[in-house]
């Protein structure tokens, strides 16, 4: 173990010297971040037909199971609350992803660095999907169900950001990068694995719609272990084997590639 942590170590430093102005982050651009996302989830609640404007995260207490969003007008506030969260949290994880990046390019460039440059560009634009694809994907739950949240459901979305900003803010680096996409990818097929248990079949009037939305479910949660599988591997490797730097280069557009492949919200299939 210790000689893990070691090697860890030792590359993490061989990649910080590689791109030294990564720490150079201006951290004031995160409370604006979570300010301008806190905005946009309130644009979001109040353009919506039948949200009160004075309405507060209230949800009856008898809801204890996924409904369909359109059962009651306590869906309003369950959708704007949860949104409002989420648009904060995807706000921070992309300013942090725009900070980090740009000056790692810039010191990538001014290096000579080409294929430095290009892992950064490539990680970076795949973070930029999974920013889009986790903030979609939490948009469409809300607006197909709804329960009576728990602590859990407060926590989930802030674990995924944690990881989704350790991974915008390593953008450059090779095996930190790569297990920050693991956890992220760990955590959303459990995320989806929660969804489907609150999700109850009798409570959707029409059944096609239920077992459309567990096939999705189930999908999604299959291609997040498929890309987790390959992103641990390349993240090991990068630990105990030198590989080409094109392959880390190339790598990110892999997993991107595994996931959209595999994934039923890409493709809304029925």
């Amino acid at each position: 173990m210790t000689s893990f942590a070691g090697e860890l170590a030792h590359r993490h430093e061989q990649e910080v010297e590689i791109f030294p102005m990564k720490l150079r982050e201006p951290p004031a651009l995160i409370p604006i971040a979570a300010i301008v996302g806190y905005l946009i989830g309130r644009a979001i609640f109040r353009s919506r037909p039948g949200a009160a404007p004075n309405s507060g995260i209230q949800v009856n207490k008898a809801v204890t199971r996924a409904t369909p969003a359109t059962d009651s007008d306590r869906s309003d506030d369950f959708k704007g609350g949860y949104q409002t969260v989420v648009a904060i949290i995807q706000g921070v994880a992309f300013v942090t992803l725009a900070v980090s990046t740009l000056p790692a390019m810039r010191a990538s460039i001014a290096g000579g660095q080409a294929i430095g440059s290009v892992t950064i560009g490539t990680q970076a634009l795949v973070m930029l999907i999974t920013i889009i694809i986790v903030t979609g994907s939490y948009f469409d739950l809300t607006r197909r169900v709804h329960w009576n949240p728990t602590i859990l459901d407060t926590a989930v979305p802030y674990i995924l950001g944690s990881s989704e900003v350790a991974a915008a803010a390593w953008v450059g680096t090779n095996t930190l990068w790569w297990a920050a996409l693991s956890s992220l990818l760990l955590v959303g097929a459990a995320a989806l694995k929660y969804s489907s248990i609150r999700t109850r079949a009798e409570n959707f009037i029409d059944p096609a719609d239920y077992w459309h939305f567990m096939k999705v479910v189930r999908k999604d949660t299959a291609a997040s272990l498929v890309t987790l599988a390959f992103s641990v591997a390349v993240c090991l490797l990068s630990i105990y084997t030198d590989l080409s730097a094109w392959f880390y280069a190339i790598a990110p557009l892999i997993a991107a590639a595994v996931f959209i492949s595999t994934s039923a919200t890409m493709w809304k299939e029925r």
